[in-house]
């Protein structure tokens, strides 16, 4: 881990579950879920993601969700966004109705202190089921 004042490392083992939330890049940019899909959602229903995050109108916001048993709507990526003058990014999506089976969903959320940005840049992750 590295930060402003300085680099730890530290050995350890920890167990990633379904539906956990995973947080990763530059320590130094804040970002937190707000609204998340929950761990289990159904085909048409609508959810929403909502992050916060320090930059404050400045930045960009990218969020996409993985639907890999959806014959139609393989992906969806919302619009690029600034964050708000409270640093939020907010957006809204439906779960894909052509659903057959169980699956597991993954969404990504991007925050970029610079548009095209690649080491400013904090990534979170979450896995969720699709089902019937």
């Amino acid at each position: 881990m590295t930060g402003k004042e300085g680099s730890a490392t530290v050995e350890d083992d920890f167990q990633v579950k379904k539906g956990d939330t995973v947080i990763g890049g530059n320590l130094d940019m804040e970002l937190e879920a707000v609204d998340l899909p929950d761990d289990e959602v159904k085909p048409g229903e609508e959810i929403k993601i909502t992050v916060k995050t320090h930059l404050d109108k400045k930045g960009t916001c990218d969020a996409a969700i993985l639907w890999p048993k959806s014959p139609t709507v393989p992906s969806w990526s919302g619009a690029q966004l600034n964050p708000d003058g409270d640093g939020k990014c907010s957006w809204k999506t439906t779960v894909p109705t052509d659903v057959t089976k169980k699956f597991t969903a993954t969404m990504t959320v991007v925050i970029r202190k610079k548009k095209d940005s690649t080491t400013d840049v904090r990534v979170l992750t979450k896995e969720f089921d699709v089902r019937n």
